[in-house]
Formats: C-alpha cells, sequence, structure tokens
C-alpha cells in the first residue's frame, strides 16, 4: 500500500492529474450516495454524459442535463470538503511513512 501511496503523489504531480481527499472529519457528505463521473466534451454540440454507480447498478444518461448540473454542484461541494491538492499530498506522504 505504502507503493500505491507514493504512486499517487506522483500522479499528481502531473498538470493534467488532480487528486483531492475528502477526509472522514468532513462527516456525512453528498458523496456518499455513490459514485458519479461526469464526462464533458470539447464540442458544445456534445451533451455531458453522467454516469452513475451503486451497489445495485449503473447508470449512463445524456438525456437528464438537469442531473448533470446537480451532480456538478455536487462534485463542487466536494471538493469545497476536500483537503485540497495540497493537503491531500501531505496526507497521503504521511500515511506512506507511517505504513
Amino acid at each position: 500500500m505504502r507503493e500505491q501511496l507514493r504512486h499517487l503523489v506522483e500522479l499528481a504531480s502531473h498538470p493534467q492529474v488532480v487528486i483531492e481527499v475528502v477526509p472522514f472529519t468532513a462527516g456525512v457528505h453528498p458523496g456518499l450516495q455513490g459514485a458519479f463521473t461526469i464526462l464533458e466534451f470539447a464540442s458544445a454540440e456534445d451533451d455531458d454524459v453522467l454516469h452513475l454507480e451503486s451497489p445495485r447498478d449503473m447508470r449512463v444518461t445524456r438525456d437528464l442535463q438537469e442531473a448533470v448540473v446537480t451532480y456538478r454542484e455536487t462534485f463542487e461541494q466536494l471538493r469545497e470538503l476536500s483537503l485540497r491538492p495540497e493537503g491531500t499530498a501531505v496526507l497521503l506522504n504521511r500515511l506512506a511513512e507511517e505504513l
């Protein structure tokens, strides 16, 4: 696990990669509802795609753009709760050293 944590820190040093951890101290937050991914496309003609995962199923949609907006807001809430990239790197390095 130590090497995995160090690898994450290394990946986060690349300009196109951002890793942010939401700590347990954040308490109950919107990210606990399940994993989601928003795929955005460069062309304005292409709608964003929302991919939802839960323990029971998976759903992919482009038809519910209002849902994409809701999940984009959820993502921003999670970023506000996160340790930000700098704090995340500190945490991951500390955890790697403790193992």
